[in-house]
């Protein structure tokens, strides 16, 4: 019972946390996009580590949107969020698009079958991520890659 009431505690003490750190990073770097895995995943029948970390994990977005929202208000402008399928995120390459190979019991590291360049998983993943989500927002957004305006629009009075 202890233990359930720290990790509790913890739990409690990331959730309001942890926005407010994502929005200074999101600040610091004037990002414009902030794009996570959209998961849904259930732990059951997984076993030990894995399990536990699943477990541990806040499944909710709600700290991501708090920190889009906190972040979008010192900035001055909205910071769009992004959720992503994160399948084949870290399964391909993401200069050349071509699956990898990991090492044997070496989760964090693995080989392109492609150009043979040895990659980080975990930042791979990340890059990915980045660029799924940019096309998506291209996609749904912007009528064009080449459709920009800035500044203001000129009206028809004359």
């Amino acid at each position: 019972m202890i233990e359930n009431n720290r990790r509790n505690n913890i739990l409690k003490e990331i959730k309001n946390k942890l926005p407010h750190f994502i929005a200074a990073v999101l600040v610091k770097n004037q990002s414009q996009i902030l794009c996570i895995e959209d998961l849904h995943i259930n732990p059951k029948g997984l076993k030990g580590v894995l399990a536990r970390a699943f477990y541990n994990m806040p499944d909710e977005t709600d700290i991501f949107e708090k920190a889009v929202l906190l972040a979008s208000s010192v900035q001055g402008f909205k910071i769009d969020l992004v959720r992503v399928d994160p399948r084949n995120t870290s399964r391909l390459h993401h200069k050349c698009g071509k699956k990898t190979q990991r090492e044997l019991n070496n989760f964090d590291f693995a080989y392109c079958s492609n150009c043979k360049e040895r990659i980080n998983i975990h930042y791979n993943s990340a890059k990915n991520l980045v660029i799924k989500g940019t096309k998506y927002l291209q996609s749904s957004t912007l009528p064009s890659l080449h459709v920009r305006v800035s500044g203001t629009i000129p009206s028809s009075d004359v």
